[in-house]
């Protein structure tokens, strides 16, 4: 078994770079110290990220810590005379991709372009020790290209809103659109598309819907995938939030939005998303009337067995009157 806190060459294997591709000044060499196996490919997966933006990540020491490395925090960044170090404490795709991001931007960005992000999105400073953390430009930046590098896609025909601020912030940023952006033309069956990535044609498949996930979710992303395909939605943005006192879950017709609770366990995140679901597909019906019963019933199937006693109660008890 290889040694975990072996030097790691970013440009072998599946991260083989052309050295052309760096400025002579950065060296492409990063080393990840005292991680498992699969940390390791987390990290690997992030760096090839990376790939879709202009300019490379500088030369980055990565080490995995246990507990107690990154000050209370999930991880850190910090420059140096010769490698830039970055502390894991939650090797996530989210964590890593926002440590790398502090270090993207601090190579690449110039005073007044930090200026000027930090200025057009209403944030106090880029890194001010006395500004909170929430307000400072810096962070901003690096959750704007985490989530702009993560995996799951964004549909481009999602109407102006906080997507859209984000997509125009990572642009604002980096130059360039991020690569999460699927758009699709419009179907001739739900069988096959032509999909297209910043107008290039890729491939004609199987259509998958393009589905966004908003906020801390209690249900892994391929189970939402999964319960819209079953829908039969074409795009749909699940947002989980602090609902407060209002409602656990809202559906919004015009703006194929779902909004749901985010302290739910799963089985009751996974039964009322598929009830808010069945409201997208009854537009312009009664409340819970028989046709909603039958899409909540018909998409409750697809859940889990947990789940699905959730769903049977809920049909049976609060809302039987929905039978004839």
């Amino acid at each position: 078994m290889p040694d975990a806190s072996a030097p790691v060459k970013r440009n072998t294997e599946a991260h083989l770079v052309a050295s052309a591709d760096f400025d002579d000044t950065v060296d492409p060499w990063t080393t990840i110290i005292g991680a498992t196996h699969p940390e390791r490919t987390a990290v690997f997966e992030a760096l090839d990220r990376f790939s879709a933006l202009p300019g490379a990540l500088p030369p980055l020491e990565i080490r995995i810590h246990e507990e107690g490395g990154c000050r209370g925090h999930s991880g850190l960044f910090r420059t140096g005379p010769e490698r830039w170090q970055i502390d894991l404490c939650e090797v996530t795709p989210w964590v890593i991709l926002h440590e790398m991001g502090h270090a993207w931007t601090a190579l690449h960005l110039t005073d007044q372009q930090r200026r000027e992000f930090s200025r057009r999105w209403g944030l106090e400073s880029w890194h001010d020790p006395d500004t909170p953390w929430r307000l400072r430009g810096a962070e901003h930046a690096a959750d704007t290209i985490a989530w702009g590098l993560l995996e799951e896609p964004v549909g481009c025909h999602l109407p102006n809103g906080p997507i859209a601020h984000r997509l125009q912030a990572f642009r604002q940023l980096t130059a360039v659109d991020s690569p999460r952006v699927r758009c699709a033309t419009p179907p001739a069956s739900r069988e096959h598309n032509t999909l297209y990535d910043q107008g290039r044609t890729l491939s004609t498949v199987r259509e998958q819907p393009t589905v966004v996930v908003e906020g801390a979710s209690p249900l892994p992303y391929k189970r939402i995938l999964e319960l819209v395909e079953v829908a039969g939605l074409e795009s749909v943005v699940v947002a989980w939030v602090d609902t407060g006192r209002g409602p656990a879950g809202r559906a919004r017709q015009r703006e194929n939005l779902v909004i749901l609770s985010d302290d739910l366990k799963p089985k009751f995140a996974e039964n009322l998303l598929a009830h808010e679901l069945a409201h997208l597909l009854t537009v312009g019906h009664d409340h819970h009337n028989q046709e909603w019963c039958h899409e909540y019933q018909r998409i409750g199937e697809a859940i889990s067995e947990e789940a699905q006693q959730v769903v049977e109660t809920h049909l049976e008890i609060r809302y039987r009157n929905c039978w004839p």
